[in-house]
């Protein structure tokens, strides 16, 4: 079960907000609701939810003064505003996601995923091990034909070469095109545990499942992709592989 509150100053928008959760995931709970900010915090700090969906301009203040004054921290945010402006500011945040409303269903089923995805990544992760580096939450701009797009690094499973351009694959099974090399690629995710193992992908540690000797060796992803793996660079990802 996933236990979320919903923090907006109009009842008429959390009414709404509340009937969507309800038609689009049965294993989401709304523990709680409040339109101020000094009861959300309240909410928050007694309810420890999962995520939260919060609006920018609450009547007495702003959301995020919301997410200062909480001593509970360990919640995802999903920013549910009217206001565009401040999608820089919330992405800071690292918030999950910033939608707009009227709300579209499948910006909210896919916000909702990538918190569900995020909070069992951390829930399987072992102790001390090298995923709780892994898995301290970054934010990464791609250059795109259409603009800039943003990301978190642990939402990418794997990038492949495609020319001068590079397919970025993500953990909700979406897909963006983005105007670089690869080798670029590479660059910008150097710090971010990603690794070259062929010439034609780059794959996010976090997400490799199995290493599979068979048919030349390849990585079997969280996305049940298979990427094949360059025989000169077996021996170092195997190397990493028991290390995790």
């Amino acid at each position: 079960m996933i236990k979320t509150v919903i923090i907006d100053d109009e009842k008429q928008a959390r009414n709404a907000l509340a009937e969507e959760l309800r038609l689009l995931h049965a294993d989401v709970q709304i523990a709680g609701e409040a339109g101020f900010i000094k009861e959300a915090v309240h909410l928050i700090d007694k309810t420890k939810p999962d995520i939260v969906f919060l609006d920018i301009q609450l009547s007495d203040g702003s959301g995020f003064t919301v997410l200062e004054q909480t001593f509970f921290k360990n919640y995802q945010t999903i920013f549910i505003t009217a206001y565009n402006e401040y999608a820089i500011q919330a992405f800071k945040t690292n918030a999950v996601d910033y939608i707009l409303k009227p709300v579209d269903a499948n910006e909210l089923n896919n916000a909702i995923q990538k918190a569900i995805q995020t909070k069992q990544l951390r829930e399987t992760a072992k102790p001390d091990s090298k995923l709780d580096v892994l898995l301290v939450r970054k934010r990464i701009s791609f250059q795109t034909t259409e603009g800039i797009s943003l990301h978190f690094t642990d939402e990418i499973v794997y990038c492949q070469a495609s020319g001068n351009y590079s397919l970025i694959y993500f953990i909700d099974k979406t897909k963006l095109t983005v105007t670089k090399t690869l080798k670029e690629v590479e660059e910008m995710l150097a710090e971010h545990h990603f690794e070259r193992v062929h010439q034609s992908y780059l794959v996010n540690m976090i997400h490799c499942k199995k290493f599979m000797n068979k048919e030349g060796g390849y990585l079997l992803m969280a996305n049940e992709v298979q990427i094949p793996v360059a025989q000169r660079k077996r021996n170092q990802l195997m190397q990493l592989l028991l290390q995790s």
